[in-house]
Formats: C-alpha cells, sequence, structure tokens
C-alpha cells in the first residue's frame, strides 16, 4: 500500500495500469514545473489529488504562478516543504494573483512549512504567512541581511498568534550560542515572549512557546 508517490522531471505513465489510490504525501522534482493544467489531468488520474496532505517540492525553477495553481489543485495540504525560489516575486502580483492568494489564505490548512536551500528574507516571509495563516511549524535559513528584523517579525508573529504558530527552526546555525544569545536579547528588550524555550540541536536553532 503505497503512501508517498515521487515524481521526477514531470514523468508520468497514464498509459499503465499503475494508480496509488491511497497516496497522502507526493513529491515532485526536476529542473522546473510543467504548465501545471494539462500535467495536473495526467497526475490526478493516477492519484486523487484531493486526499494528498503532505507535498515536497524540489525544483530548480518554481515561480509564483505555478506555486500558487499547485496548492489550489491540491486543496487539503497540512505539511508543505518548498524551496525559496518558489516564493520569489520577480514580477508585482496580478489582480488574479492577489485575487488567488486572498482565496488561498482562506481555505488553505498548511501548518507545517520547511522551506530548503537557499536563505529567505524578510519580504517573502511576510508573503508566506499572509498565504498561510494557520502555520504552527516553520523551518527556514535566514538571510543574513536585516536577520535582526527577520528574527523579530518570527517571535512578533509567535506572540500575535501564539495558538497557532508555536515552534520555529533556525536551520544552518552551526552550534553558534552567539547567536542564541541574539535571539534571546531582541526576546528580551522587546517583551516579546514571556515563556518560551530556546536550544540547539544538530546545527540548527529551535524556539517554541
Amino acid at each position: 500500500m503505497c503512501r508517498h508517490v515521487l515524481i521526477e522531471n514531470q514523468w508520468i505513465n497514464t498509459n499503465g495500469s499503475l494508480r496509488f489510490p491511497y497516496a497522502t504525501k507526493l513529491s515532485l522534482t526536476g529542473g522546473y514545473a510543467p504548465e501545471i493544467s494539462s500535467w495536473f489531468n495526467n497526475l490526478s488520474s493516477i492519484i486523487p489529488l484531493i486526499q494528498i496532505t503532505e507535498l515536497i517540492l524540489d525544483y530548480d525553477y518554481l515561480f509564483m504562478n505555478k506555486f500558487l495553481m499547485l496548492l489550489q489543485y491540491m486543496p487539503n495540504i497540512n505539511s508543505l516543504t518548498i524551496p525559496q525560489l518558489a516564493i520569489v516575486q520577480t514580477h508585482n502580483l496580478s489582480e488574479n494573483e492577489i485575487e488567488i492568494i486572498g482565496i488561498l489564505s482562506k481555505k488553505n490548512s498548511i501548518t507545517k512549512i520547511t522551506i530548503m536551500h537557499i536563505e529567505c528574507t524578510l519580504k517573502q516571509l511576510h508573503f508566506l504567512f499572509n498565504l498561510c495563516p494557520k502555520i504552527e511549524y516553520l523551518s527556514v535559513n535566514l538571510s543574513e541581511k536585516d536577520e535582526n528584523l527577520i528574527i523579530q517579525f518570527l517571535i512578533t508573529k509567535m506572540k500575535e498568534n501564539n495558538s497557532h504558530f508555536w515552534l520555529l527552526c533556525l536551520t544552518s546555525w552551526n552550534g553558534n550560542n552567539d547567536r542564541l544569545k541574539k535571539i534571546e536579547s531582541i526576546i528580551d528588550q522587546n517583551k516579546l515572549l514571556d515563556n518560551y524555550s530556546l536550544d540547539l540541536f544538530k546545527g540548527n536553532a529551535y524556539l517554541w512557546c
């Protein structure tokens, strides 16, 4: 009984008898995302997309419009792993994209997000929380530019919506205690959290409240 399906480089065999009726986890990898509409028609013939709850995207090139379409086709995702490039805004959002983001933000059930590879900026994190307001767990590598502002933004999000966002993982910290002290200083100076825990584990910093 297959629960996890991995599709590489857009390859889908729709002519065979291969079907995955019990799949709940889907990994899509490759150089770039395909033309979504026609490709997903083929994909839906072998996997019931409505039951996918965990989606892993590992494309070299995945831009905003295709990223939003992927989320529309799989409305029941609660765990999402994406490359940082998925939330690169290469243009001003169109009215249609703004409308789609508004709809997705109200309907999606995404609570766990892992952002891979490249460092995330403050602008991208603002977008992510607007798109996915129910985030409970976020794993991310921060951009060194405006790092203090980014940390303060994320901790403020934990304070504003403590019933949802309660666990933050900052990757690639390499056991740096000085950076942990920086987080503690930002929390204490701005009185952002009353009760929290902060620790290092395997080179990552974990903050939960």
